[in-house]
C-alpha cells in the first residue's frame, strides 16, 4: 500500500498539477489524523473547522489563477516526450497542441523519411553548413523507391521540414536545418551516398550557427 502510494507520488511530483494534488491529500491527511486522535477545546476545533472549509477555496483559486494567467505552467518536462519541445511551449514559441503533434509525427517517423532527412542533412552540411546554398537532390522517377519517397517527403513538407523545387528537387527549410541540428544524433545510418559522411568540421560549424 505504502510502495503504491509512493510511486504515484512520485509521479505527481513531476508535475506542477499533480503537485497541487499532493499537498491537497497530504494537508487533509494530517487534518485528518489530528481530529481523529486529538481532543479539542471550543476555539482550536473552530480553527480546525474553518481551515478545512476554506483550504479547498484557496486551492480553487490559486487552480485558476494558474490556468487563467500561467497556463504555460500547467505541465512539466515528463508530459512532453522531448524535453525541448518543453521549452519551447514555455518560452512560447509553440503550443502544446502542436508540441504533441511534433512528438507524434516523430515517433511515427518512417525509415524513409529518417533517409531522407539525414541525406539532407549530411550534404547541407558538407555544401554550405552556414544554410545560404541550399542543396537539393531527387530520386529517379523509375526507381523502385520512388513511390515511398514521395510519400516520405510530402509528409515531411507537411510538417515544413522539406521544401520542393519545381523539378521536384527536394531540400530542407530553415525549420528542417534547425530540426536536424537537434535531433540528427537520432537519424539511422541510412542515407543516399553513404560514403560521403558528414564533415565533422563542417558539423561543428552548422552546429554553432543559430
Amino acid at each position: 500500500m505504502l510502495k503504491e502510494f509512493g510511486d504515484i507520488a512520485v509521479k505527481l511530483s513531476r508535475n506542477p498539477l499533480g503537485v497541487l494534488a499532493l499537498a491537497f491529500v497530504f494537508v487533509y491527511g494530517i487534518a485528518g489524523y489530528v481530529s481523529a486522535s486529538s481532543s479539542f477545546q471550543g476555539l482550536e476545533r473552530l480553527i480546525l473547522v474553518l481551515f478545512i472549509v476554506l483550504f479547498p477555496v484557496f486551492i480553487l483559486i490559486a487552480f485558476y489563477r494558474l490556468v487563467a494567467v500561467h497556463s504555460t505552467k500547467l505541465f512539466g518536462p515528463s508530459d512532453f516526450g522531448d524535453e525541448k519541445n518543453f521549452l519551447a511551449y514555455t518560452s512560447g514559441r509553440i503550443t502544446h497542441e502542436e508540441a504533441k503533434k511534433q512528438e507524434q509525427a516523430q515517433q511515427n517517423r518512417t525509415p524513409m523519411e529518417y533517409k531522407i532527412l539525414n541525406t539532407l542533412w549530411t550534404k547541407q552540411v558538407n555544401i554550405d553548413p552556414d544554410f545560404s546554398v541550399l542543396w537539393t537532390f531527387r530520386i529517379d522517377h523509375g526507381s523502385p523507391e520512388f513511390p515511398e519517397f514521395r510519400i516520405a517527403s510530402s509528409k515531411l513538407m507537411g510538417e515544413e521540414l522539406v521544401g520542393e523545387t519545381n523539378d521536384g528537387q527536394v531540400f530542407l527549410t530553415l525549420k528542417g536545418f534547425d530540426y536536424c541540428k537537434k535531433h540528427y544524433k537520432e537519424f539511422p545510418a541510412h542515407q543516399w551516398w553513404p560514403d560521403e559522411p558528414v564533415k565533422q568540421d563542417k558539423l561543428e560549424k552548422a552546429l554553432k550557427n543559430g
